[in-house]
């Protein structure tokens, strides 16, 4: 439900002439927080720290990604 919305961004953010470097760590962040993610799903049913952190991780790649692209457009 959010690769849609982090793929905008990592979009947006290439388009806004962003340094290849930010680019690339808001997409490798969000891919391993995903993973993280599905690995605490698949290896228990109830409350996983693997789950926790890769939902948090998916979190702090929305929110960085959105502050990053008001800071380039607007500063």
């Amino acid at each position: 439900e959010y690769v849609p919305l982090v793929l905008v961004a990592i979009i947006t953010m290439d388009i806004l002439g962003m340094a290849d470097v930010w680019v690339h760590a808001i997409g490798s962040a969000f891919v391993f927080s995903r993973a993280l993610h599905a690995i605490g799903i698949y290896e228990t049913l109830g409350r996983s720290p693997l789950r926790f952190v890769g939902a948090v991780g998916t979190y702090a790649v929305l929110l960085a990604s959105g502050l990053i692209i008001l800071l380039q457009a607007y500063i």
